[in-house]
């Protein structure tokens, strides 16, 4: 509940002198290829740091430990694959979905 998002719990937090690093991850569950289906085996997390929407003044990174499998079926196309969510951020994303909108809004005009 901390960071807002479904499925995530927070596993740190940190301050620094530029900002709070909020590192998060899902719960260890069986994933299926999406290509095949077969359950795929666990091929640990990937870390990815994602800029999110500032929290008590101060700039806020996401540390997202996204899981990622390998397809244990030899004749499936798909070799990984690594988590996502879409409410969190898009594929490739360098910023959360709520940083996005956050962005647009704190367009400042200077004279």
């Amino acid at each position: 509940m901390l960071v807002g998002f479904d499925g995530l719990h927070v596993t740190g937090v940190e301050r620094t002198d530029t900002g709070l690093t909020v590192t998060v991850e899902s719960p260890a569950r069986a994933g299926g290829c999406p290509a095949c289906g077969v359950i795929a085996a666990s091929h640990g997390r990937r870390r990815v740091t994602l800029v999110d929407t500032p929290c008590f003044g101060r700039p806020v990174q996401l540390l997202w430990r996204k899981r990622a499998w390998c397809c244990a079926e030899p004749d499936c196309t798909v070799n990984g694959v690594t988590e996502t969510h879409p409410e969190i951020a898009a594929t490739r994303a360098l910023r959360t979905v709520r940083a996005g909108w956050w962005a647009v809004v704190d367009v400042r005009v200077v004279p």
